[in-house]
């Protein structure tokens, strides 16, 4: 196996073929395609080729980590793939590994990633991180108040002005801002049925946004990857959003954000929760 960095132009067709054999990209989804050349675009990569074919790939994206008060550099290891040849040779670790010291010597001070399954990445130094909380929800029984403002339709392209809203978030502990918009533009396009809902200042700008996406447009349920906002009052706003499609949208699933139970805004959670049990 010859290890490189990875080269869009060279290694594209090879890649797309092994996400597709591994079933991280649908065959004939085309969008799916446009949104792994913007996402694969966002920072360096690194590949191991066999016979000129790339059969392990792994990708970073720059960005910050807010620890604290401050903002550290980081390096997001956003995609680790092995094709069914590949398989049981290392080459996962040891692209990750030479692509974290790789990015340390651009300047990254921390490096993370998201984990297939727990303990193959402690060899390389990663630990664990924060749990998240997901709650599944009708969003009839929602108790907070409906739009009061127009609320503004998004699209994947909108994507500059959705990654600066991102960008100028309030940020907490923990919280991870990624450099290039074109993460927030392939994260868009990746998504099954995806689109966005949320609101614009009097100057046009948008203020806070949620993204959704779904299998099911007509009943979901729906799925909520990206809450933007930069305080309590904002993100009441985007669940107001997601309640006043109570009469068509059967489930909503989102990520509950620190600080925030989102059990205090739902009626009767318990009971809701006993209903659904087992269901």
């Amino acid at each position: 196996m010859q290890i490189d960095f990875f080269d869009f132009q060279r290694d594209r067709e090879s890649v797309l073929r092994m996400w597709r054999e591994v079933g991280w990209l649908e065959t004939s989804n085309e969008k799916q395609c446009q949104g792994f050349d913007h996402f694969v675009k966002a920072g360096p990569g690194m590949v191991a080729r066999q016979d000129g074919e790339a059969e392990c790939l792994a990708l970073s994206a720059s960005g910050t980590l807010r620890y604290q008060q401050s903002d550290v550099r980081l390096a997001g290891i956003t995609g680790v793939t092995t094709s069914l040849i590949g398989r049981q040779h290392g080459l996962a670790s040891q692209l990750t590994a030479r692509l974290v010291a790789h990015c340390a010597e651009q300047g990254s001070q921390v490096a993370m990633l998201g984990i297939f399954d727990q303990g193959y990445y402690d060899r390389l130094g990663f630990g664990t991180g924060s749990y998240n909380h997901r709650l599944y929800v009708s969003p009839e029984h929602l108790t907070v108040p409906m739009p009061t403002q127009p609320v503004y339709r998004f699209t994947a392209d909108n994507w500059e002005e959705l990654h600066q809203c991102r960008v100028e978030r309030t940020t907490r502990h923990g919280f991870v801002t990624f450099d290039s918009a074109e993460i927030t533009r392939g994260e868009m396009l990746w998504s099954t049925n995806g689109g966005g809902l949320g609101f614009r200042d009097a100057a046009g700008r948008v203020t806070h946004f949620l993204w959704y996406e779904a299998s099911d447009l007509e009943s979901g349920p729906f799925r909520m990857p990206v809450l933007c906002y930069s305080n309590y009052q904002q993100f009441i706003e985007l669940l107001g959003i997601i309640r006043s499609l109570k009469d068509q949208v059967r489930l909503v699933s989102l990520t509950e954000p620190p600080g925030i139970q989102l059990q205090d805004l739902i009626d009767r959670p318990f009971r809701n929760q006993a209903k659904t049990s087992g269901s």
